[in-house]
């Protein structure tokens, strides 16, 4: 199983990459450092393309590279947004069995 991405996630997600501007291939990478207590810390980026070791999710018309221990940590979880004007807001839920 691999992250799922809402409607809603990838609007927010196309919108920001649109203002961006790079290019059609460009994605969401998600990377997955983990803090002092051992929670992971997930950051955000928009980048061209994936690096060589990203799993790469295509859901709704977007991309989003994870990093492996991205990956590892959202493989049953669910990507969610709103957005505000001209800045999304990004969640992370336990997926539905």
């Amino acid at each position: 199983m691999t992250l799922k991405l809402t409607e809603a996630a990838a609007a927010a997600i196309r919108g920001l990459l649109e203002q961006a501007d790079l290019g059609e291939e460009a994605g969401l990478r998600v990377t997955a450092e983990m803090n002092e207590k051992g929670e992971p810390g997930l950051h955000l980026s928009f980048e061209g393309e994936p690096v060589d070791a990203d799993q790469v999710v295509r859901a709704h018309g977007v991309n989003v590279f994870l990093d492996p221990s991205a990956a590892e940590y959202l493989e049953d979880k669910v990507l969610d947004a709103e957005l505000h004007g001209d800045h999304a807001h990004f969640a992370v839920s336990e997926r539905d069995t």
